[in-house]
C-alpha cells in the first residue's frame, strides 16, 4: 500500500516537473520558439470557419492537431494574441506530457516499473 502511494506521488510530481520544464522551454524568447505555432494557429483557423483541413496538409501537420487546437480555442473564446500563444504553449505542452507518460506506461506494462 506504501509502495502505491509512494508511486503515485512520484508520477505527480515528475508530471508537475515535465509540465513547468516544457512551458518554460516553449517560453524562452517571451512568445513560442520557431514559426511552427503561427501556422498552426492560421491552420486551426482555417477549420474554425470553414470546418475543412486541406488535403495537402495532412502530410505536414497533424490534422487531430488542428482540431483539438481549434476546440481549445471555440471552447475558451480566446480571440487576442497573448491568450492564443498561452493556448498553443499549453496545449503542447500538455501533449509533450501525455507522450512521455505513455512512454513510461508502456515501459512499467511490458518490462517492470524501474525501466519505466
Amino acid at each position: 500500500m506504501r509502495g502505491k502511494k509512494f508511486e503515485t506521488f512520484a508520477v505527480a510530481v515528475f508530471s508537475v516537473f515535465i509540465f513547468v520544464f516544457f512551458y518554460t522551454i516553449l517560453s524562452m524568447n517571451g512568445l513560442v520558439l520557431g514559426n511552427d505555432p503561427a501556422v498552426h494557429l492560421q491552420r486551426a483557423d482555417f477549420f474554425l470557419s470553414t470546418g475543412k483541413i486541406p488535403i495537402s496538409d495532412i502530410a505536414w501537420y497533424p490534422p487531430l492537431y488542428h482540431i483539438f487546437l481549434s476546440t481549445l480555442i471555440a471552447f475558451t473564446g480566446a480571440i487576442e494574441i497573448e491568450s492564443l500563444i498561452f493556448l498553443i504553449k499549453t496545449f503542447t505542452v500538455l501533449i509533450d506530457w501525455l507522450l512521455i507518460f505513455s512512454v513510461y506506461l508502456l515501459g512499467s506494462k511490458f518490462f517492470n516499473k524501474k525501466i519505466g
